[in-house]
């Protein structure tokens, strides 16, 4: 980001570290942060913050300052995190099926929505895009905005078949443009009556085993 490359590398033993380098020639720009997680660090980036998911069940904000990563806050998990977000003065996360939203400069929880989300999440402006099951399978686009977090509005997406709705945690990638979002999951999905659900599976051929897709409006 600007000037700077950041890199996060498996590391012998376990560990994982997050490597800052020139985006000049390459060098060391600060030492790294290492953490022990059997999981990617899946970390963010905004001006000198830099968001860490140091553990399944912690993620923390530092600042990156002559050379060194300094810890400002660090949260636990009611759950597990999963997809995490830094975006100016948020972090937006799942928490098993919860979707957060945490205050960037002090870690306190500004809101909390509980539900059976799944998959990833996707934030443009102020709303946050996140897939969500209700207790027949359905499965809707929801999009959570403003200072509470309030729903401002859904699309449905499809029905699960055999495969069943997807795990907590287990990805789906959200990419969001103006009016528009397009949804990639592993979980084969069907329509009812067409309602909400514009293009199915446009990553797949009949005879080809994988993702499926969609691109909705909102």
């Amino acid at each position: 980001r600007g000037d700077r490359i950041f890199v996060s590398v498996l590391q012998p033993g376990g560990t994982r570290a997050l490597h800052v380098l020139s985006l000049g020639d390459g060098r060391p720009v600060a030492k790294p942060l290492t953490a022990r997680s059997r999981w990617t660090l899946d970390f963010g980036v905004w001006g000198d913050r830099v968001l860490v998911r140091e553990s399944p069940e912690v993620l923390a904000v530092h600042h990156l300052r002559g050379g060194a990563f300094h810890r400002v806050w660090r949260v636990e998990a009611k759950s597990q995190f999963f997809s995490p977000v830094l975006l100016d003065g948020a972090v937006f996360a799942l928490d098993g099926s919860d979707v957060v939203c945490f205050d960037a400069s002090q870690g306190a929880e500004r809101w909390r929505s509980g539900g059976e989300y799944r998959g990833g999440l996707a934030v443009r402006g102020d709303g946050v895009f996140v897939l969500r099951t209700d207790d027949v399978g359905n499965l809707h686009l929801v999009r959570r905005g403003g200072a509470a977090g309030i729903q401002r509005g859904k699309v449905f997406v499809g029905t699960y078949r055999t495969r069943g709705a997807p795990r907590v945690g287990e990805i789906s990638r959200i990419s969001v443009h103006t009016g528009n979002a397009f949804v990639l999951h592993e979980s084969e999905l069907r329509s009812e009556s067409g309602r909400g659900f514009y293009a199915s599976r446009v990553l797949r051929s009949p005879y080809q085993i994988g993702p499926s897709g969609g691109i909705f409006t909102y």
